[in-house]
């Protein structure tokens, strides 16, 4: 009866990559909290000027507010006076699990290949997903607050779109952005299964062979 042994290098692996997991937890926390802001006025910047353009309004500014969130200024030049159309974000909202991605990333270093352009891939997607977020949600209430107003008529159908997109990627997308990175880096860059040291026996095997069948036929060919 043939007994399967356990392959001590993975179980070896799976203890680093949960000492790098919670290690990296707590130092990519201390520095997100840091640099939030910074990179959520970021994305706000840019996403504002994006929405201004398709809904064929004009930007002004991002301004903080005194409970932390911070807020962009859109108004109609030149079609009605006076008419202000200002949308708050809190950035912890769509932001809050992106220390335990990071946690993951880096905890699955040693199951995936490539690293420079999985991580490189991950990091653009990461920042896609927020950009999006804040862009659908300007863009929906913006359409909503003309459409109501009667300065922009919009149809139903194009009001459930922006709204559906946005709720999408709310609910579903940073709901479970950890996982979703994590299943994304792992079947998009999978390491080799045979450890190296299976991996030189395996050739040592195989050039023993070689040179086996190589003698074999030399002694029938004589």
């Amino acid at each position: 009866m043939q007994q399967n042994y356990p392959d001590w290098s993975i179980k070896k692996k799976l203890i680093v990559s949960l000492a790098i997991f919670a290690v990296s937890y707590v130092i990519f926390l201390f520095l997100w909290l840091a640099i939030q802001n910074h990179y959520g006025k970021g994305l706000l910047f840019i996403s504002s000027h994006l929405t201004a353009k398709v809904k064929d309004i004009s930007f002004d500014f991002i301004k903080a507010q005194e409970d932390d969130k911070f807020a962009s200024r859109f108004f109609i030049p030149g079609r009605v006076k006076g008419f202000d159309i200002l949308i708050s974000f809190d950035f912890s909202l769509f932001t809050y699990n992106a220390p335990l991605t990071f946690a993951i990333m880096a905890a699955l270093f040693l199951f995936i290949k490539n690293h420079f352009r999985a991580y490189a891939e991950v990091l653009v997607i990461l920042f896609a997903v927020h950009f999006f977020y804040i862009f659908l949600s300007q863009a929906g209430r913006i359409s909503w607050i003309l459409d109501k107003n009667n300065l922009e008529k919009s149809s139903e159908v194009s009001l459930f779109i922006w709204q559906y997109l946005w709720a999408f990627i709310d609910a579903m997308v940073i709901r479970f952005e950890p996982f979703l990175i994590g299943i994304y880096l792992y079947l998009r860059f999978p390491a080799s299964a045979i450890s190296p040291a299976k991996n030189e026996k395996n050739k040592g095997i195989a050039i023993i062979n070689k040179g086996f069948m190589s003698r074999t036929r030399s002694a029938k060919r004589r």
